[in-house]
Order: structure tokens, then C-alpha cells, then sequence
């Protein structure tokens, strides 16, 4: 694959990827690590890197894009803070042990399979649930699971690179019965500060990158250049996505986000 075709890739999933994160809360990992894998694939990467390496510059991105994208949903009032807090410093312990899980104890192909069964149950969840979008937050919530489903979160969007939105959204969709805007704002300020922890512990993590590959700028398993083109045009489409996501009705915006952690859920296991 040329060179020129790879940053064209990347520039336009940049784009994709910063829409959706301002208009799901998504994080856009679900878009990313695939196309990273396809494309790290394609120049020759070694198989016991690529997951790695795509989800640990997937997660760079996800940080940059959802600190912009919080800062544009806090302004509509969208955002839960003792939320995302919680669920966010909890998932900061959690990250660490998907970062070492993923590095030291699984296999590419069993990785990738795991990443499809976890957005088709996810999916699923959000498709069949009955929860009015319109609920009043629960002001009296025990704070107890909260923290474990943030440690959980943290856990699981280390080891697939999706920032947490992902399962962010549907724990406090489901489980939290927080009406779905403000679940997605919320999980973009969860998601600010475990994409961090996450990012960094593969920016840290060594590992052998052939010479050829160098014009990507590996730095532990995290490519400084592929996460720059994507994360440039990602903050700037992220804004227009959460300017739509204020306007959309909830239950269209539930329905489509179902229908798109479905879709990827099957290609990656098929």
C-alpha cells in the first residue's frame, strides 16, 4: 500500500471517526482499530503486533478527540460529572490490567474475535431495551457499582481500544437509567480520562518495530503519525457531530447506534 493511500485512508476516517464521537459518544475505536489493523496488515506488520498496535493508536486519538468533544457537550448541559469522574478513576486501575492482558496473554485472532462478541451483546442490549430515554436521573444512586463498572470499562476499552464509550453508554443507558444525550456526554468525560491512561501505558509498553515501517513514528506500540491525521480532522468534525446529537430525537439515536455495533460486531468475527 502506497503512502499517499494510507494518510488518504487515515484523513478520511478521521473525519468519520470525530463525527460519530460527538454525535454517539463513541470514540470512534470501533472505526478505527479495523481500518488501523487492515492497514498495519497490509505493510507487512507482524500478526502478534497489529491488534496492539491498533488499538493503542486508537486510543491516542480517542483522548484528543473526546477531550474536544466533552468540552462541546458540556456547553448543552449534557455531561453528569460525579459520573464520569467515578467511572473514569476507576477505569484508570482497570486500564492497566487490559494493557498487560493484551500485551503479554492474547493471541491477535482471539482478540479480534472477543472485540465482535462484545458490540454484538452490546448491541443487542440496546436494541431490545425498553428504558424511556426521557427518565429522570436517579439522584440517589449507590456509587459501589458505579466504580466497579467503571474498573469493567476500563478494563475492556484498554484491551479493544474503544475509549469505554461503547459500554459506557449502554451501563448508564440500562443500568443507571440516564436518558441517552446525556449518557453520551457523560461517557465523553469518562472517556477523556481513561483514553489517557490507556494511550499511555502503550505509548510506554516496548517493542521491535522493523526499519521499513519507521515512517509511521512508532512509539511503543502507538504510531505518533497515523494517530495526527486521523485525530486532526477528528476534532474538527467531532464538533459538528455533537451539534446534531443535541437535535436528533434519543430514540433514533439509540436505534442507530445499535445497528452500528451490530454491523461491526459481525465483520470483525466473520
Amino acid at each position: 500500500m502506497e503512502i499517499f493511500l494510507i494518510y488518504l485512508l487515515l484523513v478520511v476516517v478521521g473525519c468519520i471517526v470525530g463525527f460519530t464521537t460527538g454525535a454517539l459518544g463513541l470514540g470512534g475505536g470501533f472505526i478505527m482499530v479495523p481500518t488501523l489493523m487492515y492497514i498495519f496488515q497490509n505493510l507487512g506488520i507482524s500478526d502478534d503486533h497489529v491488534v496492539a498496535m491498533a488499538v493503542g493508536t486508537s486510543l491516542s486519538v480517542i483522548f484528543l478527540t473526546s477531550l474536544n468533544s466533552a468540552y462541546s457537550h458540556s456547553k448543552f448541559g449534557n455531561i453528569i460529572w460525579r459520573y464520569s469522574i467515578l467511572l473514569g478513576f476507576s477505569g484508570i486501575l482497570g486500564t492497566f490490567v487490559g494493557v498487560r492482558i493484551v500485551t503479554n496473554y492474547i493471541s491477535g485472532d482471539l482478540h479480534r474475535m472477543l472485540f465482535g462478541v462484545i458490540l454484538i451483546i452490546l448491541s443487542l442490549n440496546m436494541a431490545f431495551n425498553k428504558t424511556n430515554p426521557q427518565v429522570e436521573i436517579n439522584k440517589n444512586v449507590n456509587y459501589l457499582p458505579v466504580v466497579l463498572c467503571g474498573f469493567l470499562i476500563g478494563i475492556l476499552s484498554s484491551m479493544f481500544g474503544i475509549g469505554g464509550g461503547t459500554i459506557a453508554i449502554p451501563i448508564l443507558t440500562l443500568f443507571l437509567k440516564t436518558p441517552i444525550k446525556r449518557s453520551i456526554g457523560t461517557s465523553l468525560g469518562m472517556m477523556v480520562i481513561i483514553s489517557l491512561s490507556g494511550f499511555l501505558g502503550y505509548l510506554f509498553s516496548p517493542v521491535e518495530i522493523a526499519d521499513t515501517y519507521k515512517y509511521l513514528n512508532f512509539i511503543g506500540y502507538v504510531s505518533i503519525s497515523a494517530a495526527l491525521s486521523i485525530g486532526a480532522m477528528s476534532i474538527i468534525f467531532s464538533r459538528y457531530g455533537a451539534k446534531i446529537s443535541n437535535n436528533i430525537n434519543s430514540k433514533l439515536l439509540k436505534k442507530f447506534f445499535g445497528i452500528i455495533l451490530m454491523f461491526v460486531g459481525l465483520t470483525m468475527i466473520i
